[in-house]
């Protein structure tokens, strides 16, 4: 029996199937997401700001910068557009985090004895409110209301609490106790639940807004000590300062559903809007050069470092820009702010819609206008006595102590499913090859 027209049709049959499984393979890998966009990161430039810069915040339109600099008693106000100082205003005793309401109208500022006001139309003081050692600064989505924790002196057994501050008022409306060193604070998207780190308790507290009570803890690891919420508000990122670590939770059953293992001392942590990617400001060892001195990536799909981006001397405080597109990190020891470029292409960031009445604040008599003003030369600003109260007097504000931290275990390094692209079809492209060959013998 002659086999050959038999093979010859089989071979074709095999070597058909071959091609289009190929094709599909290439189709498919392709079509994935370039996971790879991640680590197209680019140091656009680094600005000189005032001392010790902790929390930085971005006004909504993405124009204007607000740095909290904590040893200069001052917040530096930096053009997108220019990426230079446009003003300093002077503040409180250690600003230490900033917050801008979603109108873009005012800037939040806590510090060592009190929150300040700063109306973003004419970067001045327009009320300041007693507190005792603030800290953590967040305004609820619908505008409603400001979370501030007071952490008091936490290496005194002062347990602290959180102020709930009326925008409109600027008054203290509520104020929440029941914490173990409070330090940062993050808002759902919906505005119903306030999520607090409690750094001497190890643990994340849940606020229901609507009363004000805290219904549940969740432990997480070492000295918690910032928060951020996902977009979608199913997730919140907690870094835990001393355990070199972030604690994953699900709102859905408030309970950690992963840890993460990144530099030593994360400080801040920001999700990107587009929801895909959670950025952690590693402070390192204040006392050893590059000592894990850098900016984390984490994929909020797989929960994995998929990178980590360089910035500057002690990195602190940091923030996204609303269109994905930069991020700001603050620098400590350096005293500058990192402009790095995510490396994705800029989006129009979802709109949140607003679930309950934004209230209408009442801006100061100048530019009506909700953008900010045209950059003008540095000037240095003070608050206005008429609107500065004076507030008791506070314990001194002991900062908080950079202790060794483990070093966290190494990854292994994420290889992009498209970089295999080219080397699965080299190797099919061969075997396809060989197998025609062999059909010819």
């Amino acid at each position: 029996m002659n086999r050959k027209p038999f093979m010859a049709a089989r071979g074709k049959r095999v070597l058909v199937s071959a091609i289009v499984f190929a094709i599909l393979v290439f189709v498919a890998v392709f079509s994935a997401k370039p996971i790879w966009l991640v680590r197209a990161q680019t140091l656009v430039t680094t600005i000189n700001v005032g001392n010790d810069p902790h929390g930085v915040a971005i006004t909504p339109n993405g124009e204007y910068v607000y740095v909290a600099n904590f040893g200069s008693d001052s917040v530096s106000v930096i053009s997108k557009a220019t990426n230079a100082v446009t003003a300093n205003i002077t503040v409180g005793s250690v600003p230490n985090n900033v917050a801008v309401t979603p109108n873009g109208q005012y800037v939040y500022v806590t510090s060592a004895n009190s929150v300040l006001v700063i109306d973003t139309a004419t970067n001045t003081v327009k009320a300041t409110i007693a507190g005792l050692n603030s800290l953590g600064v967040a305004v609820t989505p619908n505008g409603n209301y400001v979370y501030v924790t007071n952490s008091g002196n936490i290496w005194n057994n002062f347990m602290g609490n959180v102020s709930v501050i009326d925008p409109v008022t600027n008054t203290v409306k509520a104020t929440i106790t029941g914490f173990n060193g409070p330090m940062d604070v993050a808002i759902s998207p919906d505005s119903k639940y306030a999520y607090i780190a409690n750094y001497q308790g190890g643990y994340l507290s849940v606020v229901n807004t609507a009363t004000n009570t805290v219904t549940e803890t969740v432990p997480v690891g070492a000295s918690p000590i910032s928060v951020a919420v996902t977009p979608n508000g199913e997730y919140v990122y907690v870094t835990n300062l001393l355990g070199g670590t972030v604690s994953v939770i699900s709102t859905a059953t408030n309970s950690v559903t992963a840890t993460v293992a990144v530099g030593i001392h994360p400080f801040d942590v920001a999700v990107n809007p587009d929801g895909e990617y959670v950025y952690v400001a590693n402070g390192g060892n204040r006392y050893v050069a590059n000592d894990s001195e850098f900016v984390s990536v984490i994929s909020i799909a797989t929960n994995k470092v998929t990178g980590n981006m360089t910035a500057g001397a002690l990195p602190n405080g940091l923030a996204v820009s609303p269109n994905g597109e930069y991020i700001y990190v603050t620098n400590e020891v350096s005293n500058t702010v990192s402009v790095i470029s995510t490396g994705a292409p800029p989006f129009a960031p979802p709109s949140t819609p607003i679930l309950t009445p934004y209230p209408l604040l009442t801006p100061s008599p100048s530019p009506t206008s909700s953008s900010n003003p045209t950059p003008t030369p540095i000037q240095t600003l003070s608050p206005s006595p008429s609107l500065t109260a004076t507030p008791s007097p506070s314990p001194s504000f002991t900062e908080i102590p950079l202790l060794p931290a483990p070093t966290p275990s190494p990854s292994v390094p994420e290889i992009p499913l498209q970089a295999l692209a080219i080397p699965i079809l080299a190797v099919m492209v061969l075997v396809v090859v060989a197998f025609r060959r062999w059909m010819k013998t």
